[in-house]
């Protein structure tokens, strides 16, 4: 049994490699045409092919997704990114007094220092959609306080204290966290979809023993210009 991305990508690595060995036999041809005077009056031989078309007949078996772990390392990224670009500047400016102000640049920049902390740990964002905030609300009151410290001291002292400041963001944060369950849960979606890979039945062996309603048929159309370096620039681009 093969997965069915892993069977793509060799078919077509394939068809690179055999456009490849053609040219590099068209490269030695082309050396002996040039050393010989009646040859060099004649074209080099060429393999020319343009258009393939490949035919795949295969039967779904299973699908494996990504495991747990890996997509709640990816929603833990999301929430950091919203906390960090969003979500301490927009707080704290909530948090100061009306004649009170700290620069946006200092800010953000306080913010990314604490999302590169080792402090920083999971928000526990799978619990969370589950229905449990818990954890990701006292991460986030975590990380609100590591971002204050990397303020400059006299920013810092324009907040409330670490305690006081704590107590207000636990009645804070949970509607911030609450605007970003849709937010969550499109990534949740997207994640486990782009990661998910599908087991098949290839061979003859294997599609014996499969009803021949359940085999599936893909063609893949490939042009030979899809292969080629774009020359313009010589930046070695695939177009």
């Amino acid at each position: 049994m093969a997965r069915l991305n892993e069977v793509l990508g060799a078919l077509l690595k394939d068809v690179v490699d055999a456009r490849a060995a053609a040219d590099k036999v068209s490269m030695e041809y082309l050396e002996q045409y040039k050393a010989d005077p009646f040859l060099s009056l004649l074209p080099v031989p060429r393999v020319d092919v343009r258009d393939i078309s490949l035919t795949l007949r295969f039967a779904f078996q299973g699908t494996v997704e990504a495991p747990d772990n890996a997509v709640a390392s990816a929603l833990n990224r999301t929430w950091l990114h919203e906390l960090e670009r969003d979500e301490f500047p927009r707080v704290v400016r909530e948090l100061l007094a009306r004649n009170s102000s700290i620069d946006e640049r200092l800010l953000l920049d306080a913010a990314a220092a604490a999302a590169k902390g080792e402090s920083i740990g999971d928000f526990g964002v799978l619990a969370f959609l589950a229905g449990d905030h818990r954890n990701m609300l006292s991460e986030s009151v975590a990380f609100f306080l590591a971002a204050k410290k990397q303020l400059p001291a006299a920013d810092a002292r324009k907040l409330p204290n670490n305690r006081d400041l704590a107590a207000r963001l636990r009645k804070i944060l949970p509607k911030r966290l609450e605007a970003f369950l849709p937010t969550a849960r499109r990534t949740l979606a997207a994640q486990r979809a782009s990661s998910l890979t599908f087991d098949v039945a290839i061979t003859g062996d294997e599609l014996d023993g499969v009803a021949e309603g359940s085999v599936q048929e893909l063609t893949l159309g490939i042009t030979m210009d899809d292969l080629e370096l774009d020359d313009s620039g010589n930046d070695g681009k695939v177009r």
